[in-house]
């Protein structure tokens, strides 16, 4: 561990260390919150939290700041949920094993097919909490998606007009 930082409310601990992860612990429990945040390629040397305990920022080896969004949710089966950054209409996804970003919910077992990912943009979805990296153009780097007139489902035609526009 290379660097630590309180959340503003005292109730996590962020730590950056040498195996290119963040770490947000609980510190009521003494128990790690969630899964590792990944997407550095090198030894993390700082952490530092934002005043309203909602982003982490993360500063490495690897020479890029990333910033982390704290407000994750859960996983569905074995996949971690896509937060709302990376999907349309605020819905929770993940990226299958053939890299198609899928939707599923309690009403609905099977995974919807929304859209699919080539592989040099997956790494990018991989962690959805990295909302921000910096240089823009390093490995790993946050994907971040305007889905402004993207339609998927079963009316997706329904934004073609006549003229094909």
């Amino acid at each position: 561990v290379r660097s630590v930082a309180y959340s503003p409310d005292g109730r996590h601990v962020a730590s950056g260390s040498d195996d290119h992860t963040v770490r947000i612990w609980d510190t009521q429990i003494g128990q790690q919150a969630g899964q590792p945040l990944q997407g550095h390629t090198e030894c993390v040397k700082s952490v530092a939290y934002s005043s309203d305990g909602r982003h982490v920022v993360s500063g490495s080896l690897d020479c890029t700041v990333r910033i982390w969004d704290t407000q994750f949710g859960g996983h569905i089966g074995d996949h971690e949920k896509i937060s709302y950054a990376h999907s349309p209409n605020n819905h929770f996804c993940f990226i299958n094993s053939q890299g198609w970003l899928s939707y599923s919910d309690e009403n609905r077992p099977d995974p919807s097919l929304i859209l699919w990912i080539p592989p040099d943009f997956r790494h990018g979805f991989s962690d959805s909490r990295q909302i921000l990296t910096i240089p823009a153009d390093a490995f790993n780097f946050a994907v971040q998606v305007d889905w402004t007139g993207f339609a998927y489902g079963s009316n997706w035609t329904q934004v073609w007009n006549e003229e094909g526009n």
